[in-house]
């Protein structure tokens, strides 16, 4: 018997040798999933102007801003009801957010303080918002996304407009929108000069997607000229320094998102006038994102990451030497926060930051120096959470079927060995461009707990490794980087703690599609069951029915289907589910339109019509991200009933 069904669920579906739960079902000795689904994850952390306050995301099931003033302030929550990050995406599909970063949230553009500090932009269901710091209040001001501040009156914004994101500026007290840039294409966040009047923002031309540039745009004139800019070559977060004469930015041109730096100069004359003159500041052969200045002693202070690792750094801005401030994990979001003041003049500062690694749940840190451990300021997780035995994640690397070399996390449940094998599932990352990275995973931690292991490969696409990797697959999606997840089974198979009878292939988004596809290029078997959370089954229909950015996101990995028809119909899993052996578990999210529900209707009509085992359910309020935490928690449960049934 199963369960009633829960008002959040949609279609429920079964065919096949359905997975029934266990009488006496292996238990997790410390973790709860409750406490995992319970879990926050806070992102996008922004100082005042004054450095004494700090802003931050929570996602939750939705993803409200909370603060905290300096000194020892206890957190306090400043917006209700704002929609989740993941929901945010869904609602405006067409927007480019040109992110830098690989924090898992790039759903979300953020929050940005106002230069008098007394106020908050932020984006909530396609529409700019203010929120009074002081008092919590919320004014909606005009659809948009993106905002940063020009002056305490005035805002510069991203809009949709003809099949574009446009560059647009209004006054707070008169929001109508003026486009300040004429650009064909789409423009990401706006950085503003410090006296407001000109702001540098990346672009992404029309019909170049693998291309993005740095342009500079004055603001009254609404005039703009190119920084930098190659086909082939991302360039992005822009960032200004203090006096207004330089702007720092990332690029990959060599390779990696390297800093580099455009030193300015008459800048108050006609934007064609500026003097520019660029250099590579780092070469670090890492990726560099979250820049930001030091506003007294020059520094640049950012992350650094490489191979699943992000540390915090700061670079100096006339030689780019390269200091570790706190090493990973996995950091984000580093600000110069106030931890004092000296002579009430001079302000003393320290740095806080997001952290998380694979035995650490996400949280508010502020960075202590020497061998003084760092001080938390929001703790995320339940106590159950924070008190549960973590298993550490080693760093593995195996070859795939052409020799690709694929690094991967895995973790080893206690106990398991040769007399005593273990069940493992391979789980596959979205993206493609993401990472498995040293992060906390508080499902794959439960798992574990209950004597499974957990291997998360790096496929090609990935990234943290370099372009030449993250653009490997390009051309060859569900074909070249779905051998990598059949690899990463061949791999598990031979370690000699793991059953090889017993082993699971999950995804989720591109990891979903991903792993369907390994599922039916998989000829030995080697997997016992799939799981497919938010996938694609065919991504020229996909490609069809998606927002902008998503298609301009599949051609700048495939290219447009008209003149790529054959590698496109190789990605289609729809056309090999004959070959498909194992059952697999198909969840999708209604309100997907990252990965559009229909994708998955397409998909198990077709299993059902091939007699294949297979579960399906659906999530009327989800997107692309399963964001509530009731509903985490069933998907949570749905999974580890299929596994049990099928693997354990």
């Amino acid at each position: 018997m199963f369960p009633a069904r829960p008002p959040f669920v949609g279609r429920d579906e079964r065919s096949g040798e359905a997975a029934e739960a266990a009488p006496d079902p292996a238990r997790a000795a410390h973790w709860s999933l409750e406490g995992v689904a319970l879990t926050g994850r806070p992102h996008h952390l922004e100082v005042s102007p004054d450095h004494m306050q700090l802003v931050f995301v929570i996602d939750d099931g939705a993803s409200d801003l909370w603060t905290i003033a300096a000194p020892g302030r206890a957190p306090e929550r400043l917006t209700t009801g704002r929609m989740d990050a993941g929901l945010e995406r869904d609602t405006r599909s067409d927007t480019d957010t040109g992110s830098d970063t690989d924090t898992g949230f790039e759903t979300d553009t953020g929050p940005a303080w106002s230069p008098d500090g007394r106020t908050i932009a932020y984006a909530d269901r396609g529409m700019l918002r203010l929120v009074d710091v002081g008092t919590g209040r919320v004014r909606e001001l005009i659809a948009g996304a993106e905002p940063a501040w020009l002056d305490v009156g005035h805002l510069v914004a991203t809009m949709e407009r003809a099949g574009n994101a446009v560059l647009v500026t209004f006054a707070i007290e008169d929001p109508w929108p003026r486009r300040i840039a004429s650009g064909d294409g789409d423009y990401g966040r706006a950085s503003a000069s410090p006296d407001g009047r000109l702001v540098a923002v990346p672009f992404r031309p029309a019909g170049e997607p693998n291309r993005r540039e740095l342009r500079i745009v004055d603001v009254d004139r609404a005039e703009e000229r190119l920084l930098t800019g190659a086909a082939e070559v991302d360039n992005g977060a822009p960032v200004w320094s203090p006096d207004g004469n330089s702007v720092a930015y990332v690029s990959d041109r060599s390779g990696w998102r390297e800093v580099h730096m455009i030193e300015l100069t008459d800048t108050s004359r006609h934007v064609d006038a500026i003097g520019v003159t660029e250099r590579q500041l780092t070469a670090d052969g890492a990726d560099f994102a979250d820049l930001t200045w030091d506003p007294g002693a020059g520094r640049i202070l950012a992350t650094r990451s490489r191979s699943g690792t992000t540390d915090v750094v700061t670079i100096d801005p006339a030689t780019g030497w390269v200091e570790v401030v706190a090493a990973g994990g996995t950091w984000s979001s580093p600000r110069w926060f106030a931890s004092g003041r000296r002579h009430d003049r001079d302000l003393q500062t320290t740095v806080v930051a997001v952290y998380e690694s694979a035995t650490t749940p996400p949280g508010v840190v502020k960075i202590t120096a020497g061998e003084i451990p760092n001080e938390p300021m929001f703790r995320a997780a339940p106590r159950v959470v924070d008190a549960a035995p973590h298993v550490p994640a080693a760093q593995v690397s195996f070859p795939s079927e052409d020799g690709t070399a694929v690094r991967g996390r895995l973790l080893r449940p206690p106990g398991a060995s040769t007399a005593r094998p273990a069940p493992l599932v391979v789980a596959v990352h979205d993206g493609p461009a993401a990472c498995a990275g040293d992060r906390w995973d508080g499902v794959a931690q439960y798992f574990v707990d209950k004597g499974y292991g957990w291997l998360a490969p790096d496929y090609r696409g990935s990234r943290g490794y370099g372009r030449e990797l993250e653009r490997l697959g390009h051309g060859g999606c569900g074909v070249d980087d779905a051998t990598d997840c059949l690899a990463a089974g061949e791999y598990a198979a031979k370690l000699e703690w793991v059953d090889d009878q017993r082993i699971a292939l999950l995804g989720h988004g591109y990891g979903a599609f991903l792993a369907l596809t390994a599922l039916t290029r998989d000829r030995g078997r080697r997997f016992a069951a799939g799981i497919c959370v938010n996938g694609d089954s065919d991504l020229r229909s996909t490609w069809a029915a998606c927002g902008r950015a998503r298609r301009r996101q599949i051609e700048a990995m495939m290219g447009h289907p008209s003149a790529y028809r054959d590698a496109y119909r190789a990605a289609s899993v729809l056309h090999r589910l004959e070959a498909l052996m194992a059952p697999v578990l198909v969840v999708h999210g209604e309100r997907d339109r990252h990965a559009p529900f229909a994708s998955s209707l397409r998909l198990v009509e077709r299993l059902r019509e091939l007699g294949a085992t297979y579960e399906y359910v659906t999530y009327r309020s989800e997107g692309h991200v399963i964001a509530a935490a009731e509903v985490r928690l069933d998907l949570a449960h749905r999974v580890e009933r299929f596994l049990d049934w099928h693997v354990l």
